[in-house]
């Protein structure tokens, strides 16, 4: 019997490489990158980026179902960020982390630690307490980093990571992106 195969997390990442790019193209009214000025605009991006990436997402080989904020979870107070429904093959969870300017300023990096993996490990503790018919799903957490601190904290914890730039010439941005199945 043929079995199906699942959508690999590297070809998740890939797709989402693919989102922020597209959203980096120069405009005749923007030259950053538009990821960029979500992340030096106060109160966060990350909500920006999961819309983002589930629209990409729906995209994916198969055309998947992709929803946001779905109750995955064993505490009813809590969601998954992305959940990817493909029509063969695992259920994929997905939790997004993207860094905010402001809130890494608040945390003081000159003289501690960047906390941006801190927030992270939150994330990865979650998927660990899925509800049962989500045991077998593939568990993805996904972090996007803009600083150098950011990125750092995030090293050396069992990762992968990619390095991509977003927009052109002056106006361009490296961007980190972790990730890891859980």
């Amino acid at each position: 019997m043929y079995q199906p195969q699942d959508i690999a997390p590297k070809t998740i990442i890939g797709w989402a490489e693919g989102a922020l790019v597209e959203r980096s193209k120069p405009t005749q009214y923007r030259q950053t990158p538009e990821p960029v000025d979500y992340f030096l605009e106060k109160g966060g991006w990350e909500t920006v980026l999961k819309l983002w990436l589930s629209s990409k997402f729906r995209e994916l080989p198969g055309n998947p179902t992709v929803e946001c904020e779905q109750a995955i979870y064993q505490d009813p107070r809590q969601d998954v960020d992305i959940l990817i429904r493909p029509a063969l093959g695992k259920v994929i969870c997905i939790e997004l982390k993207a860094e905010s300017l402001f809130h890494s300023a608040l945390q003081g990096r000159q003289t501690v630690p960047h906390k941006f993996f801190d927030e992270v490990a939150d994330d990865i503790v979650k998927l660990h307490s899925v509800k049962q018919q989500y045991a077998d799903a593939i568990k993805m957490v996904v972090a996007v980093c803009f600083s150098v601190e950011a990125a750092q904290s995030m090293r050396n914890r069992d990762f992968e990571e990619d390095t991509i730039t977003l927009g052109e010439e002056k106006d361009s941005w490296p961007v980190t992106i972790f990730w890891r199945v859980i």
